[in-house]
């Protein structure tokens, strides 16, 4: 238990540091995990074996969004069987709660996977990713548990976008018409009165999804461009310079290329840019 509970403490602490050090606690709280694990077996301590694979899970895949080449796709590989050992014991029937925060997270490192490979290995993985996240929503009601439900549409939405950049024609747009809806699915709970980051994200992403469907449907090109335009305004109203640069300069530049796309359109005509108000 101590073991476990050290492994989680370094992790927190990786979380607030930087460069070396930070790989140095991941170590540390990886290290920490599988020693407890030495003890808590699958056979003498279920749910606290499942625990530690989940927490050593999430490690890995810190770890791994550290590394690069032939060693993130080790770690993620390493994440992604964690959490499916703490799928045999965090069941839907036994603990359904578990579950299905598991499926999510599963679902997260599938995706990070993805992003590593290509071709059908890429396919493949999303699919999984998604297929988790839909799982996930079955316990994750929006009437039972908001904010869960709400962020997993949002990371649904993430992955049926990166599904869609290797389809093409009337699969690619199906694919982000969907990811479309489940980000407007989840600002129904992000909203910016209650969960103002959450719902700067989600109008971020919205954006995305908006634009790269514009590109698939002429007749709607400058309307969902000027949307995914609105969205990236409103974006801005939460990501400013001053208390979030990183995302501030992301979204910035995102917005720039919408307007650069919508005025080469001649959506301008219609509506100016700069007219274009902010998505309530």
């Amino acid at each position: 238990m101590t073991q476990n509970n050290l492994g989680n403490a370094q992790r927190n602490q990786a979380g607030a540091s930087e460069g070396a050090e930070r790989a140095r606690l991941l170590g540390e709280a990886v290290a920490a995990y599988r020693l407890a694990l030495e003890v808590r077996t699958r056979q003498a301590l279920p749910q606290d074996w499942a625990m530690t694979q989940n927490n050593l899970a999430a490690a890995l895949s810190d770890q791994a969004r550290a590394s690069e080449g032939a060693e993130r796709a080790r770690l993620m590989g390493e994440a992604v069987a964690a959490y499916r050992l703490a799928l045999e014991v965090f069941t839907r029937q036994a603990l359904p709660q578990d579950w299905a925060r598991t499926q999510n997270n599963l679902a997260n490192a599938l995706r990070d996977q993805a992003s590593a490979s290509d071709g059908a290995e890429r396919a493949r993985l999303l699919g999984e990713a998604v297929a988790a996240y839909r799982l996930a929503l079955e316990l994750y009601t929006r009437q039972a548990l908001p904010q869960d439900w709400a962020m997993t549409q949002s990371n649904l939405a993430n992955a049926l976008r990166d599904q869609a950049v290797a389809s093409e024609g009337a699969e690619r747009a199906r694919l982000l018409g969907e990811a479309v809806a489940a980000c407007r699915l989840a600002l129904q709970v992000y909203t910016r009165q209650a969960l103002p980051q959450g719902w700067a994200m989600t109008q971020n992403n919205l954006a995305a999804a908006l634009a790269d469907l514009a590109q698939e449907r002429p007749a709607q090109h400058c309307a969902l461009l000027r949307e995914a335009i609105a969205c990236g305004k409103a974006a801005l109203t939460v990501y400013t310079a001053a208390h979030f640069p990183r995302q501030h300069a992301g979204t910035s530049r995102n917005l720039a290329i919408d307007r650069s796309a919508y005025e080469a359109a001649g959506c301008d005509k219609d509506v100016p840019f700069d007219v274009i108000k902010p998505a309530e």
